[in-house]
């Protein structure tokens, strides 16, 4: 591949990005699909400022070489997204008693078959005032990770279901799996308002309760959780040593790592400076 003239490679460039104050269409319609309130001005300027100094190095010689930065910027930018989304996203649940004089009366959920959080969320159970206990249950499928050993319906903001091997979690939001074999803790606050999973890539989730909050409840989500990750960890104690480790100097998903992401983020823009000080203290206390 014979190296394209500059002037050639800055007209391309130009193509795919648009100016400094017009982003190409192509930047709106991915920033506008990816981002929250994000300025597409900004992430343009900062893939721009990437090939110039590829340029000025002789990095960059080809069209070839700048849609693969182009492309790799829009990778990264989905997984800053996703890490933010983690880090920073402090998922909440209601729980009430059934029957309750102030609730209303909740339409029964067939459990029965249910094997992903999207079939449920599909049905529109997410969007509810109230929640209700599900209990015990087993789906039809017969492999060990669709079996469902128990479920938690908390109508509104977020559905657990608890299987032999991992714990799914879904909110209006997003859906996604937390492995048992990747789960480093699962702690209950003294007060049994929240309890918290730590993952061994650093990443936490904390699932608060909502006041006026039923801390017997949560404490029997809690329970059930804690004691079907025990037993998976006794079964599976060799196979699961080394990822159950919270993740050393040399992990890829080490808390160093993403401090670094998390600097990413405020560099562009996506979190405050306060937010990235707090979660850096917080990563460097693991270490």
């Amino acid at each position: 591949m014979f190296n394209q003239n500059e002037k050639l490679l800055k007209e391309y460039v130009k193509k795919r990005l648009g100016t400094n104050f017009r982003p190409s269409k192509e930047i709106k319609e991915f920033v506008r699909a990816n981002s929250n309130g994000r300025s597409d001005s900004s992430f343009a300027v900062v893939i721009r400022s990437k090939i110039k100094r590829g340029m000025e190095s002789g990095r960059i010689n080809t069209i070839e070489e700048i849609d693969q930065i182009i492309d790799n910027s829009y990778k990264e930018y989905k997984e800053r997204i996703e890490i933010k989304r983690r880090l920073n996203e402090e998922p909440t649940f209601r729980v009430v008693h059934e029957p309750h004089k102030d609730v209303k009366t909740v339409k029964p959920v067939d459990w029965s078959g249910v094997k992903r959080a999207s079939n449920v969320v599909a049905g529109g159970v997410l969007l509810g005032p109230v929640g209700a206990l599900a209990g015990y249950a087993l789906s039809d499928n017969k492999s060990p990770e669709s079996k469902l050993v128990y479920k938690t319906y908390i109508q509104e903001n977020c559905i657990i279901q608890v299987y032999a091997n991992k714990l799914n979690y879904t909110n209006k939001k997003a859906s996604w799996p937390l492995f048992f074999k990747k789960i480093v803790s699962i702690k209950l606050d003294k007060d049994h308002n929240k309890f918290e999973i730590m993952e061994n890539s650093g990443s936490k989730l904390t699932f608060r309760g909502e006041r006026p909050i039923n801390k017997d409840y949560t404490k029997n989500i809690f329970d059930k959780i804690e004691s079907n990750f025990n037993e998976y960890r006794s079964k599976n104690k060799s196979n699961d040593v080394m990822e159950s480790k919270p993740a050393n100097l040399n992990s890829k998903r080490n808390p160093l790592d993403l401090i670094k992401k998390l600097h990413e983020l405020k560099e562009d823009g996506l979190i405050t400076n306060d937010e990235f000080e707090d979660k850096k203290r917080e990563l460097l206390s693991r270490i």
